[in-house]
């Protein structure tokens, strides 16, 4: 099961959190646990924006209540490409990711895929959009292109459903 929602939040809002997310002075370039893969995270598990306000705005659009498990920035630049990969295995687990670039041209790439068999849905990074899954469907991120000269910066939520 996956959900996408346009219009996450106000644009205003989203250019002032990208901005927010890359002054964030906390950023860790790391490595994945799926490969010898490399991205950049920053935790926000102690913002209270993005951990009482946000969570409730997800849990309002979704018509669930969340335990969150987690909640943390990805960002991505040209030459970070990573294999697909399941957040979680158990189904009552899911992840929402929000798009936080304000501006996104589809040539830049950075697409987001979740895979299922030999069928493939690819949703483009599009500014204020969020999408909502089962933590245990196959996806990735493709890397931005060389074109694109900032961070692709998508916020994670893990979530599990009460």
């Amino acid at each position: 099961m996956h959900k996408i929602y346009k219009d996450f939040f106000d644009d205003k809002l989203v250019a002032t959190k990208y901005d927010n997310l890359l002054s964030h002075s906390i950023w860790k370039f790391e490595h994945s646990t799926v490969g010898p893969y490399s991205y950049w995270t920053t935790n926000l598990r102690e913002d209270v924006f993005y951990n009482n306000v946000i969570l409730e705005r997800i849990n309002r659009v979704t018509g669930n209540n969340h335990i969150l498990f987690n909640v943390f920035a990805i960002g991505q630049t040209y030459g970070q490409a990573v294999p697909t990969f399941q957040d979680d295995v158990d189904d009552n687990e899911m992840t929402f990711l929000i798009f936080m670039n304000p501006v996104w041209d589809i040539s830049w790439g950075g697409t987001f895929i979740f895979q299922k068999e030999t069928d493939a849905t690819v949703w483009p990074p599009a500014p204020n959009s969020g999408i909502y899954f089962n933590s245990n469907l196959v996806h990735t991120f493709n890397e931005p292109s060389k074109n694109f000269t900032h961070l692709r910066a998508v916020i994670v939520y893990k979530l599990g459903k009460y």
